[in-house]
């Protein structure tokens, strides 16, 4: 059986997800023009569901375009991984065409290192950091 790039799951949203004490939050395969809002996550780790076969990811997005997260909130938890997604051998899309807004991931109280926010494209990639400090942050090299 072909798998098809004309069949992919579009135009929805995934809002208002609360997880802890997980290896993967939210996971969305060979989707299109979609957003996932307001996630709040704590504790995904590669400590749990050791034997699932999954990335450790509080977001795992694999083979999608044309899509927004915007608004996730990691504590102590594996950032977000956002690739290639294969079915059966066969590549799904590449990702492209996305917008990360309001990312938070906190980990300064987790005993060892877990993933950041990993893209994985086959195209140039540009990406901007529109970096908005609180008001009392400091920014390197700026007292």
């Amino acid at each position: 059986m072909a798998i098809r790039k004309s069949r992919p799951v579009k135009n929805f949203v995934v809002a208002n997800i609360t997880g802890s004490n997980c290896r993967q939050l939210v996971h969305v395969e060979n989707g299109k023009h979609f957003i996932i809002r307001n996630v709040k996550a704590s504790n995904i780790t590669p400590d749990f569901s050791k034997k699932a076969g999954i990335d450790n990811a509080t977001v795992a997005i694999y083979g999608c375009d044309n899509f927004v997260i915007d608004g996730v909130d990691m504590v102590n938890s594996a950032g977000m991984l956002i690739g290639y997604g294969v079915i059966k051998g066969n590549y799904l899309s590449i990702p492209q065409n996305l917008r990360l807004n309001n990312i938070q991931l906190d980990n300064s109280q987790l005993a060892y290192n877990v993933r950041g926010i990993q893209i994985s494209s086959g195209n140039k990639s540009l990406i901007c950091f529109h970096h908005q400090p609180h008001h009392d942050a400091r920014v390197a090299g700026n007292p």
